[in-house]
């Protein structure tokens, strides 16, 4: 390319849009002209306007499209007269596309196909739009010769999915086509592939890996058993069944109806989602399973042909049944004699099948039962492999029987709803459990169990749970008419509801009880056991103890009883309520089994013993009482407040060790507790020493001690003194009368406390009625000290004379008087020599004192008068 052209292209495209190795081109075609073998084009930019590439045979290179997209804009590639393709890859050549996305532009020039192939083509994780394409978008890929490889990520995007994506044909002379999704492969086709080879031996298709198709469909003209081999993937219709291979694993993910005989082949996994839609059969079985197939979601799965199944489940396979409905819609047996000449049953089950919840299977008629579980005939069965089906919910209502586990069946049904208008809703005759679900039969017995033999029919019916309800006067379970005698001999029942008595078939570990019209079948207790085994409650109080039965579904009531009601009594509930102190044991009892708790009561006296003053009356003594309640309820609270922490087994610290003991030991023995207020007067002699001395260092020689105390605050069990209580929570009030001999004009009386080794004056108020109060929380050593007021002493003087005439006032016989300032007295007080400190008990009062003061007094004052008088001169 000259340098004039080159630059044009940079023009139109802004950059070099191809290179080989380090060689760039300004377009695809110029490099596909210059591409060696083995080499790779690499895509620099998107290319917005392509036109057609023919890649000639005897060519072998790859095209990484590098993420771009390359858009086709035409005039395509081809023969003379079929320009038309997008690029036409010719026999004898090797090619690969990948990493890219092509697209057709709108209003292309008569782009008709994307790949037209003829060559060995290997597309990895390329992107391939058929919008835009001419004459509807069919054949965007027409693949009439070669190999060709779908590996990773690659998709064939159509607008719709009746759009034929690409086609495997057999044209002209060339000799085969075969396409393979490989193992890696992810994409999706959203079109149709069509398969039209009338020769299998030369085209193939294979499908692995896990992508997603439309579908598949072979046209009239291709060979009968077309060579199609389909191991993974998801499809939109049921198509890939036909082709899907031992070991196969699909999904087919449903987006219409489908009128279709489908066929899961032995060995192969399908998970089929019905989404909403109908799969009705032709003329035979709906779905004729004999692999593993797995149905989910919402959708309906009919079948309208003679003596064939909506499911039929053969020996060997497995299926699982999470949704759908499934039906007999054109079932008309009116009954067991006329079968409507189309009877049959909606589900077969021969190998293993699973139901779970979210299925409805119903039918009308009443000719055939709903569901078989085993054979008709057992002799069918050579292998006497057993049928297994569980039911784990769904909705079965319908048929001469609704369920009907038949020869070598094993049936187990947890949960559902099982309706009959005919006959039984549980036919059984080989060996059925049953551990719940909901069963009703209109017009007969719910359950008929019949028994033939040990090997197919043995007639074993467990139920341990389940609601059953016969019709009026009939009994819930039944002997099938022509089965044996002994028919009814292996059923057990463990559990369930019944509308008549099945007393007969109950476990001797389990008992009927008949509630509300409906008997009941409830294991018998085998052990109760109490929430606790000993629980101390004060009088007044009460607590509730829980019973545990076991098992948790056994039905014996629970009944209470109390030893002593004196003591505690017990309701229907277990509330325990505390009467009086002692000692009772509460019973709890069912079934057979009892279970016990022992319960103290203990009582807190809520008045306290505590002396009391009568205020009104004189008194011969120091007496110390207590006259107000709420100091009698801070003692109550404070008592009741520690007995509290010691029954929650709070750790007490306002008593001593000792004193916890004690009471703890009152509450175990079911005793009253009470406590008492003692004022103790004590002589000087008894004071405790180490009290006595703590006080003399406390009080001056001047406070005088009219009475000794020992108060306390005494705990006691059953009116026997237990413990001392040496503090409380608050303040007590105590009231002091004092005999009238002690009063005295100017006299103080107060308390002194000593406790834990410290005097403390307490302060003490006068009241109106001659009596103290003073207030404590602390109990030990007192003391009634009081003090006298201080009396002061005036000094006698002589009046002086007036003069007489003629005389001077230093004639005048007698002392001068010297008139202080002010007019003031001179007064000499009471005499403060050191005395010694031993405490005063009575009245302090010395006439022989007072008057030694009195003649010092006039002493001092003659001196100060001489003393004045000689000042004067």
């Amino acid at each position: 390319m000259d340098d004039q052209l080159k630059s044009e292209y940079l023009i139109s495209y802004a950059i070099i849009i191809t290179k080989i190795c380090d060689t760039e081109y300004a377009t695809l075609e110029d490099a596909v002209k210059y591409v060696k073998n083995g080499e790779t084009i690499t895509l620099l930019d998107n290319v917005p306007n392509a036109t057609g590439i023919a890649i000639q045979s005897g060519k072998n290179f790859t095209i990484d499209f590098a993420g771009y997209t390359y858009t086709l804009v035409g005039p395509g590639a081809g023969s003379f007269g079929t320009e038309t393709n997008g690029f036409q890859l010719l026999q004898g050549s090797n090619i690969t596309f990948k990493n890219g996305t092509i697209r057709i532009a709108k209003d292309a020039r008569n782009i008709k196909r994307i790949i037209q192939n003829y060559s060995n083509l290997t597309l990895e994780d390329m992107q391939i739009y058929s919008e835009n394409q001419k004459d509807n978008e069919d054949y965007t890929l027409s693949i009439n010769n070669g190999n060709v490889i779908f590996k990773g990520n690659t998709s064939i995007i159509t607008t719709s999915s009746d759009i034929i994506a690409f086609d495997i044909c057999k044209f002209s002379s060339y000799p085969s086509a075969h396409v393979t999704f490989d193992e890696s492969y992810t994409g999706k086709i959203t079109g149709k592939i069509v398969y039209d080879s009338p020769d299998a031996n030369t085209h193939s298709l294979t499908i692995k890996g896990d992508g997603h198709f439309a579908g598949i469909d072979k046209l009239e003209k291709a060979a009968a058993n077309p060579n199609i081999n389909v191991y993974g993937g998801t499809y939109n219709d049921t198509d890939a069944l036909k082709y899907l291979q031992s070991g196969g694993q699909i999904t087919v993910d449903l987006n219409s109806d489908v009128k279709d005989d489908l066929v899961v082949p032995k060995n192969t996994t399908v998970t089929l989602n019905l989404n909403g839609y109908t799969i009705s059969n032709i003329s035979n079985h709906t779905i004729n399973n004999k692999g593993t197939l797995d149905i989910n979601g919402e959708g309906i799965i009919d079948n309208v042909t003679h003596q064939k199944a909506a499911i039929n489940n053969e020996l060997g396979a497995t299926a699982t049944l999470n949704g759908g409905t499934y039906t007999r819609s054109k079932e008309n047996g009116s009954n067991s004699a006329d079968n409507g000449v189309n009877p049959y049953y909606n589900i077969v089950n021969h190998g293993t099948m699973t139901i779970n919840e979210n299925v409805v299977v119903k039918q009308d008629g009443q000719f055939s039962s709903l569901l078989e579980n085993g054979w008709y005939s057992g002799s069918q069965n050579t292998s006497g492999t057993p049928s297994v089906l569980t039911i784990n919910g769904g909705t079965f209502s319908g048929g001469l029987n609704t369920i009907k586990n038949d020869d070598y069946g094993q049936l187990t049904i947890n949960n559902g709803t099982f309706e009959n208008v005919s006959q039984a809703a549980l036919l059984n005759w080989n060996i059925a459990t049953v551990n719940g679900g909901t069963f009703t039969s209109d017009n007969s017995n719910v359950i008929l169990n019949g028994r033939l033999d040990d090997t197919m029919d043995q007639g074993i019916l467990t139920i341990t749970g389940g609601k059953f309800v016969a019709a009026q006067d009939k009994d819930v379970i039944a002997k099938m008419g022509d089965g044996n005698a002994d028919s009814l001999n292996r059923i057990e029942i463990t559990g369930g509801t019944y509308s008549s008595d099945v007393s007969q078939y109950v476990d001797s570990h389990y008992q009927v009880h008949y509630v509300d019209g409906e008997y009941i079948i409830a294991p018998m207790t085998t052990k109760i056991t109490l929430s606790s085994a000993q629980e101390n409650i004060h009088v007044g109080d009460s607590l509730t103890l829980k019973a545990t039965v076991e098992p948790t579904d056994s039905l014996d009531a629970v009944t209470w009883s109390s030893s002593d009601n004196t003591v505690a009594t017990v309701d229907a509930n277990g509330k325990v309520t505390a009467i009086g102190a002692g000692k009772a044991t509460i019973t709890a009892k069912a079934g057979n089994q009892t279970a016990t708790c022992e319960v103290t009561v203990y009582e807190v006296e809520s008045d306290v013993e505590a002396p009391f003053i009568d205020t009104s009356k004189p008194v011969d003594e120091v007496t110390v009482g207590i006259n107000d309640k709420e100091s009698q309820q801070n003692i109550s609270d404070t008592l009741t407040s520690i007995v509290d922490d010691i029954t929650n087994g709070k750790e007490v610290t306002s008593v001593s060790d000792e004193t916890v003991e004690n009471i703890k030991e009152a509450i175990e023995n079911g005793q009253v507790i009470s406590t008492e207020v003692q004022v103790t007067p004590v002589k000087e002699t008894e004071v405790n020493a180490q009290d006595k001395k703590v006080l003399e260092d406390y009080i001056d020689e001047n406070v005088n001690i009219a009475q000794y105390l020992d108060i306390n605050i005494l705990v006691k069990a059953d009116d026997q003194v237990i413990e001392e209580v040496n503090e409380l929570d608050k303040e007590v009030t105590f009231t002091v009368a004092i005999p009238e001999d002690l009063m005295k004009e100017g006299r103080t009386f107060y308390v002194i406390r000593v406790h834990d080794g410290k005097a403390e004056k307490l302060e003490t108020v006068e009241n109106e009625d001659g009596t103290l109060t003073f207030k404590t929380d602390k109990f030990s050593t007192y003391a009634l000290a009081y003090e006298d007021a201080q009396e002061s002493i005036t000094t006698p003087i002589t009046p002086v004379q007036p003069a007489q005439p003629g005389q001077s006032q230093d004639d005048v016989k007698g002392e001068t008087v010297v008139t202080p300032d002010n007019n003031q007295q001179v007064t000499n007080t009471q005499n403060t020599q050191e005395t010694t400190k031993e405490p005063k008990t009575g009245d302090t009062s010395n006439i022989a004192l007072y008057g030694a003061m009195a003649l010092i007094s006039l002493g001092l004052v003659g001196a100060i008068v001489l003393k004045k008088k000689v000042s004067k001169k």
